[in-house]
């Protein structure tokens, strides 16, 4: 009998569990793509608009992917950290 697991058995588990992380992300990113254009439908945002995003964390970073979904370029981040080395 071994001590160590069955290695393709391991593998199997580890791609079944990173799949299942990938697919929660996709859908979490289109939950927030999804609020974002339902929030933004009563704006009048168009590519010359300009935005401003404070926070670096997972949150922040959907939103400003998909800001520029809709095609807004001019983006702005900033976080605390940010603010106080400046």
């Amino acid at each position: 009998m071994s001590v160590l697991p069955d290695s393709k058995k391991w593998f199997l588990l580890k791609v079944k569990l990173t799949l299942g992380y990938v697919h929660n992300y996709l859908d979490h990113y289109h939950d927030v793509k999804q609020t974002l254009a339902n929030e933004l439908a009563s704006l009048a945002f168009n590519y010359e608009s300009r935005s401003a995003i404070y926070g670096t964390t997972e949150f922040a970073e959907l939103v400003f992917v998909g800001l520029r979904n809709f095609g807004i370029e001019e983006l702005s981040v900033s976080s605390s950290e940010s603010a106080l080395s400046t």
